[in-house]
């Protein structure tokens, strides 16, 4: 799944439910948690607090993003509406707040909003941005079913390692002098992670929601997160804990296989039975094929596959025991006949010592001449899926920056809305070297050729856009037409 927002109603009442198997699974991460003295399991009265911005004290952190008296009853924006004083509230920074009971018992009642309570909504807050990372289906059959707690620690494990990567490198805040505003990152996070570990159809699947709270602590205090490289690098994140995953696991003694494009499973579980617990998966990709008949040519297909997700989500069976899980999967595949295929593939070859980052340099160049930190790194890591994980792919990258592998290019300054901040092109030797030939040979054959057609002709048909506007620019340049 692509991150979602998500309301501080939405938290308070799905998150903190407990699972089956994954009996404490509710945990803070990140500096930002520490700041706030968040350090152990996660309580439902400081986790209330968090998602509607306060600290865990009642203090207001972060302030709301919309007024609150421009939602009804039912949290729609009616901009016109008025609402009478019991609707508002007056926080401790001085400002108006809308909360809404969700309890009609309790809203009859008439009783003052609390924010720590499960059944009061504040309006007009983003609470955080949710990333969910996941196992394959033949680790979670293997880690659940066959009963190996190894395989699901290094779930873990590479769950805290993505939660890691997100507050160092995604999580940034905004500041606002002379009129503009500028992007920076703030190394730190306000973090939960909740590990569950079945699917919505009760089959074996270990996954973790990663909750990164709208704050982040600057040296002005703490602040809304920008959350546009949270969105951005959506899916160098997913490979960064991909990584983690298939290298911790391979490291316990299973084989990995992979294709291409980074996709693994452990060697031995076989595909039927991949399938088989994967009824979930199946219902998905019946609703997605649905939707992509009926919308527009122009929605991207990982907004399909998102709205998929979402419209054909049953409700979650909270009751199933550990033991009813255990027995229900027993008799769809015995534990016995997958543990006697994951010994017969452990016998396969180690795959020999690679360089990962020129491999991925090669790739990249197939299509562009630089290529940015972020996308090398993302080749990388789906290249050397299960051997590599993502500090070493990383400390690669570097090491080869530094032998001269790797060139340094130009920096690019975004400069759309708040969007501003800086991001390093490189290159590596061998294409500076094609493209200052191309260059040489552009400059060397300027005025040697007649134009095909004159530049008042192309001009005329073209119409006014910006990118026809320059691409006359470089006809201009390249064609030297006159």
């Amino acid at each position: 799944m692509i991150p979602i927002s998500r309301s501080p109603g939405s938290v308070k009442q799905y998150y903190h439910e407990k699972d089956p198997i994954e009996k404490s699974n509710g945990h803070w991460f990140g500096a930002g948690s520490k700041k706030l003295g968040l350090c152990s399991g996660i309580k439902q009265k400081d986790l209330n607090f968090i998602v509607s911005g306060y600290c865990p004290d009642g203090k207001k952190l972060i302030q709301s993003g919309a007024t609150s008296k421009d939602f009804n009853q039912k949290g729609i924006w009616k901009k016109g509406n008025k609402y009478s004083e019991k609707d508002l509230v007056v926080n401790s920074k001085g400002k108006e707040e809308r909360w809404i009971c969700i309890k009609d018992h309790i809203a009859k009642n008439n009783n003052a909003p609390d924010p720590q309570a499960r059944h009061w909504e504040l309006f007009g807050h983003r609470a955080c941005e949710e990333i969910v990372v996941s196992l394959p289906k033949s680790a979670s059959i293997v880690g659940y079913h066959v009963g190996d707690k190894a395989v699901i620690d290094a779930h873990k494990k590479a769950a805290q390692k993505t939660a890691k990567f997100i507050e160092d490198h995604l999580v940034y805040a905004r500041v606002t002098k002379n009129k503009k505003t500028q992007a920076f990152k703030t190394g730190n996070a306000v973090i939960a992670l909740y590990d569950h570990s079945t699917s919505r159809e009760n089959d074996p699947q270990a996954h973790t929601h990663i909750l990164v709270m709208n704050m982040t602590d600057t040296q002005k205090g703490f602040r809304a997160v920008w959350n546009d490289r949270i969105y951005e690098l959506q899916k160098l994140t997913q490979n960064v804990y991909q990584s983690y995953a298939a290298k911790y696991i391979k490291n316990s003694g299973y084989e990995i296989i992979s294709d291409s494009n980074g996709k693994w499973e452990i060697a031995g579980v076989k595909q039927e039975w991949i399938d088989l617990f994967s009824k979930r998966s199946a219902k998905i990709d019946q609703a997605e094929a649905e939707l992509k008949e009926k919308a527009p040519d122009f929605i991207k297909d990982a907004v399909i596959r998102n709205d998929a997700v979402l419209s054909s989500r049953p409700d979650k069976d909270i009751n199933m025991t550990q033991d009813e899980l255990e027995n229900l999967w027993e008799n769809q595949v015995h534990k016995k006949d997958i543990l006697d295929e994951l010994a017969r593939s452990k016998d396969l070859a180690r795959s020999k010592n690679t360089d990962y980052i020129l491999m991925a340099c090669k790739a990249i160049h197939e299509t562009q001449s630089a290529f940015k930190e972020s996308q090398i790194i993302d080749v990388a890591l789906r290249l050397s899926r299960g051997r590599f994980a993502f500090d070493e792919i990383e400390q690669a990258f570097y090491d080869a920056l530094k032998s001269g592998k790797i060139k340094q290019l130009a920096a690019i300054q975004h400069n759309q809305k708040a969007k501003k901040f800086k991001e390093v092109l490189y290159s590596t030797p061998e294409m500076i070297r094609i493209e200052h030939g191309i260059i040489k040979a552009v400059r060397e054959g300027q005025g040697q050729i007649k134009p095909i057609v004159l530049k008042e002709i192309i001009t005329k048909y073209l119409t006014t856009n910006y990118n026809q506007r320059k691409t006359t620019f470089y006809l201009d340049i390249f064609c030297n037409i006159s």
